[in-house]
């Protein structure tokens, strides 16, 4: 059953004094916790995003343009349309494809803690233990965060974790159109144009969009850890 605005603040017990933080490994990520991120512009709290890497060792688009970080750009746009201003937005460029390696999993988790702390973070979101596809760097990220979270918790500090996990009990409705709209910012990485009746992808970027189905088609579901 997918949730409106006032029921998904009782799920995620969200507080008019919260900073929510959504916490993802690539540009283009954000196309994951699309739904949520509507519902949060509307939920009256503060909310902010984190990107770990540049997306740099994508396979798609100039490789000239994604070392210059040509898809921090797109990212910074699609974030705009959710409604999370440039000033909400943080980039740590950390390397793309790596972020499941020890030491740059460390480096991660210390990253995160200290914005978790500079920002009084009180919910985080993460990509969820299986990293809602099953991608390495996806997967270090939730690790990553929970780590950071319990090094807070050893100074007192109280954050709630929620993440995408597919059996998840709080499911969000997702608007397809919304999804594919934001996710045509992401030029490099797909096709998407509208076509006069509405957002299509092209048929090589539908495959690549397959699957991601549930979460462009059905709900985001999402677990809470903390």
């Amino acid at each position: 059953m997918s949730i409106a605005t006032k029921t998904m603040n009782n799920h995620f017990d969200l507080r008019p004094t919260d900073h929510v933080l959504v916490v993802h490994a690539h540009p283009d990520d954000e196309m994951s916790t699309g739904a949520l991120l509507d519902h949060l512009s509307d939920s009256g709290v503060r909310y902010s995003a984190i990107v770990a890497t540049a997306g740099e060792a994508g396979d798609r688009g100039d490789p000239a343009e994604l070392q210059a970080g040509v898809r921090i750009r797109e990212a910074a746009n699609a974030y705009k349309a959710y409604g999370v201003s440039s000033d909400r937005q943080y980039y740590l460029g950390l390397p793309d494809g790596h972020l499941s390696e020890s030491g740059q999993t460390d480096r991660l988790s210390q990253a995160l803690g200290q914005l978790f702390l500079a920002l009084n973070v009180t919910v985080v979101i993460t990509p969820g233990e299986h990293g809602f596809d099953g991608h390495p760097d996806h997967r270090a990220v939730h690790r990553a965060a929970l780590q950071a979270i319990d090094w807070l918790q050893h100074q007192n500090r109280s954050i709630r974790s929620f993440g995408l996990e597919q059996n998840g009990a709080i499911a969000i409705s997702v608007d397809r159109q919304r999804k594919l709209a934001n996710l045509a910012y992401h030029q490099t990485q797909f096709s998407i144009s509208h076509d006069g009746e509405g957002w299509q992808p092209s048929p090589a970027s539908a495959a690549l969009l397959k699957p991601y189905a549930s979460l462009l088609d059905d709900s985001e579901r999402y677990a809470r850890y903390r």
